[in-house]
């Protein structure tokens, strides 16, 4: 085998080994992007749910003052009750959402 033959294998080797790479590199990064995207779906969710939790528990707020100043009783008001069980729910859809995102970070990590 001549010297340009050895050189031409060498180079050929390298190309060989650098298409490699870049393949493995597109792969990860590919990977790595749609892992983000997924987080980013979920910490959207998560934060539309807790904005909504925001409004219930203001209006429950002006509920509150509303009978308060009436001099009922909080806890026998029906409007106070829907309003408190609407939070509880939204409550555990938080919850739900969080612990689906960390069952994914287990699963991916």
């Amino acid at each position: 085998m001549g010297y340009w033959q050895e050189v031409s294998d060498v180079l050929k080797k390298g190309v060989d080994l650098a298409v490699d790479n870049l393949k493995e590199s597109a792969e990860t990064l590919s990977k790595k992007t749609k892992e983000g995207t997924i987080a980013a779906k979920v910490k959207t969710r998560l934060f539309l749910k807790q904005r909504e939790l925001h409004d219930v528990m203001a209006d429950l707020g002006d509920a509150v003052y509303d009978v308060y100043k009436e001099k009922k009783d909080i806890y026998a008001d029906e409007k106070v009750q829907e309003m408190i069980a609407k939070a509880d729910g939204i409550i555990e859809e938080c919850r739900a959402i969080s612990a689906e995102a960390n069952t994914k970070d287990e699963a991916e990590g």
